[in-house]
């Protein structure tokens, strides 16, 4: 587990939902059943898309913005994640190496066919320069 690998490393768990129901809660519970300590836990539950998901947890660190930072998500989601995330922490300026064990680059042809425009709107919303309705 990479919290045993980076022991002083801080995880941020994000995603909202409803009043009963946190995505980041269930990814906290876990963690804290896996071994992880508490204390090492942040948790970001106001957001319900992948773009607020970065937006609300860039905002969250931006007291103490990381060095580096890894980006740990499902296999099918990871492309949209990574390439929203690396948009988002140039847009801002931002000093950190993104990483992430599991991401090669956009080179899903099928992904990027499929996906293009919904991509293209979430950079869009991550720039700022596009609104949803």
């Amino acid at each position: 587990m990479l919290s045993q690998q980076y022991p002083e490393a801080k995880i941020l768990v994000s995603g909202g939902g409803t009043k009963d129901f946190k995505e980041s809660h269930v990814m906290k519970t876990w963690l804290m059943n896996n071994l992880v300590s508490e204390d090492k836990i942040i948790e970001e539950n106001n957001s319900l898309d992948t773009v607020e998901n970065i937006i609300y947890s860039i905002e969250i660190l931006k007291d103490k913005i990381p060095k580096t930072l890894c980006l740990i998500t499902s296999q099918s989601h990871m492309e949209r994640s990574y390439v929203l995330l690396e948009e988002y922490i140039k847009s801002k300026d931002l000093k950190i190496q993104l990483m992430s064990k599991s991401y090669q680059g956009v080179n899903n042809l099928y992904y990027l066919e499929q996906e293009r425009f919904s991509l293209f709107k979430d950079l869009g919303r991550i720039l700022n320069i596009w609104y949803a309705n």
